[in-house]
């Protein structure tokens, strides 16, 4: 599913907008199309989804630091007509990449009445605690969580991403993957068919899941690791960088190398 709606030009309400100079909606003056696939109708036709368009056109990040400068990357020109930013209190004022920081996360039910979307911008390794406490405390205000995928991604149309997801740049996910509430599929990674992310995942850029392989709760695939097909890796884990995993990795647990060992366990995070 790509977000890739046309946004408008121009710039209102102190935040950027992210449609760019060929927008058709800008030269036209008109209403956002389906936040899905951009047509315009209220319900798509193309698509067969409810238009998403009143509650996507404005976009609030939560968090400022190197992975929101992924998803910048990512909606750039697509679906959301304005983007801002919040962060820390002391970034208050200032722009990440022209996009503007209007406040911090205690200004979230305020923002409310401007924003109808917002998405976790907040990396994570090993520790998706902040990312979960962040997309609920969003979520109680009645913030709209859809997934944004780089447009230089590619996911199937027999792939399902829930609510908040981020696929990256190169990221490829294929037929029959189920990845779950706010997990972050990164730049140039790699879901082969059947496996399935459970919320709160990270798999980190360049990794790559051989086929059927499953993820438990908040764990973390470290960079350019390889796991084989059918493997399971529970709960809480984390994958050191560049390990080959070749046997199932139980839940609370640091594991790293080639082949991937357990090294000690993990404190629930």
């Amino acid at each position: 599913m790509h977000l890739r709606a046309n946004g408008r030009t121009g710039s209102e309400g102190g935040a950027i907008a992210m449609g760019g100079e060929d927008c058709a909606v800008g030269r036209e003056g008109g209403e956002m199309g389906c936040a899905v696939c951009g047509t315009g109708r209220e319900v798509c036709e193309d698509c067969g989804e409810a238009c998403k368009a009143g509650r996507a056109s404005d976009l609030l990040l939560l968090g400022g630091g190197g992975h929101c400068l992924s998803v910048l990357e990512a909606i750039y020109g697509g679906a959301y007509r304005r983007v801002a930013i919040v962060d820390l209190p002391a970034r208050a004022g200032t722009a990440v990449h022209g996009v503007p920081v209007v406040g911090c996360d205690a200004d979230l039910q305020e923002l409310r009445r401007e924003f109808g979307s917002a998405f976790v911008s907040l990396g994570s390794v090993g520790n998706w605690r902040r990312r979960e406490e962040l997309f609920r405390r969003a979520a109680a205000f009645g913030y709209a969580f859809l997934p944004i995928v780089h447009p230089k991604a590619n996911v199937s149309r027999y792939a399902a991403l829930s609510e908040g997801v981020f696929v990256g740049m190169g990221a490829q996910v294929n037929a029959d993957c189920a990845v779950g509430l706010m997990c972050i599929v990164n730049t140039g990674s790699v879901l082969d068919h059947e496996c399935t992310l459970s919320p709160f995942v990270h798999i980190a850029p360049g990794a790559a899941l051989c086929g059927h392989v499953t993820v438990g709760l908040g764990s973390h695939v470290g960079a350019g690791s390889v796991v084989r097909q059918n493997i399971a890796i529970g709960e809480n884990v984390l994958i050191g960088v560049g390990s080959v995993v070749t046997r199932d990795i139980p839940d609370n647990v640091v594991a790293y190398g080639n082949p991937c060992r357990v090294i000690r366990g993990k404190e629930w995070s």
